[in-house]
Parts: C-alpha cells; structure tokens; sequence
C-alpha cells in the first residue's frame, strides 16, 4: 500500500504538472498525450472520491459535520450567535458516491 500511495502522489503532484508544462509549450505533438493524462488522472480521482465516500457511509462517526448558526437576543439586550450542527445524511453520502461511480467510468470510457 504504502509504494502504490507514493506512485500515485508521485504521479499527480510531479508527473502530471511535468507533462503539462510541456504540452503548452508543444500543444500539436502531445495532445493525445495530454487527453490521456487527463483521462488517467480523473480515473485516479474518482476512485479515490469512490472510496472515501464509501469509508463515509460505513461509519457515522467520519461523516462532516454543518453548522447551521444565527444571531439573537440574549439576555440585557446582548447580541448572541447560535449555532447547531448536523452531520452529513447518508442521502448525501450517497449522491457523491454515485458522483465518483460517473466520474471514475466517464474516465475509464475515454
């Protein structure tokens, strides 16, 4: 696991920047090049969000939380914020879930 997480960071934050500085400076010559990066780099995306997402629906407690806040009046006409929290429903879990299932076949399709 740990020489698939350094090829990937090596990929996304050295290769990839490498092979785009050169596409600008020779867009005709690497396009196809470039397509193919870009169709590789939004597959590695998009597992990666299928996978955290489906890490979020299995346990409540990694979900992110919202807060939801306003100002009232206190007591002795003091401005106070109130605030509440929710966490993340599993309908959304859900809908991002799906949102990384489309973007990772999208990727592989191309």
């Amino acid at each position: 696991p740990v020489v698939v997480a350094w090829s990937l960071a090596l990929l996304m934050f050295l290769y990839v920047p490498m092979l785009f500085f050169l596409f600008f400076r020779h867009p005709l010559r690497l396009s196809r090049v470039s397509t193919f990066l870009l169709c590789l780099t939004f597959s590695v995306y998009g597992i990666v969000l299928t996978v955290h997402t489906l890490a979020l629906m299995a346990n409540k407690n990694l979900r992110p939380a919202y807060a939801v806040t306003w100002t009232t009046q206190g007591n002795d006409n003091i401005d106070c914020i109130c605030g509440c929290t929710y966490p993340m429903s599993s309908d959304g879990c859900s809908q991002i879930f799906l949102m990384g299932c489309l973007v990772t076949f999208q990727a592989f399709m191309l």
